[in-house]
């Protein structure tokens, strides 16, 4: 992934889901990392995990904390672009 890319959207764990919303859109993207303050990898938000969270009566203003997907998985960049992929396949994983 192009650094510039990623440099945009990787996010802090206390954002608001309206701030991530925003960053969402300008993206273009369906989703964010979330790291913590010391920019330790701690999950992924999509889309779909803010659309449930306000179906689950959150707010805006409300943190990301309790709404990202703390069960992400990631591969070190030792693979190949067709390893990644394969496996990324045999999990069924979009992003």
């Amino acid at each position: 992934m192009d650094k510039t890319i990623l440099k945009k959207i990787i996010i802090n764990d206390n954002l608001t889901i309206k701030n991530a919303i925003k960053i969402l859109n300008n993206t273009a993207l369906q989703i964010l990392l979330v790291t913590n303050t010391k920019k330790r990898f701690l999950g992924t938000l999509t889309d779909g995990d803010i659309r449930r969270a306000l179906l689950n009566k959150f707010n805006l203003n409300d943190s990301i904390e309790s709404i990202y997907s703390k069960k992400s998985f990631y591969v070190n960049n030792i693979l190949t672009n067709e390893e990644a992929r394969e496996i990324m396949i045999s999990r069924e994983l979009n992003h």
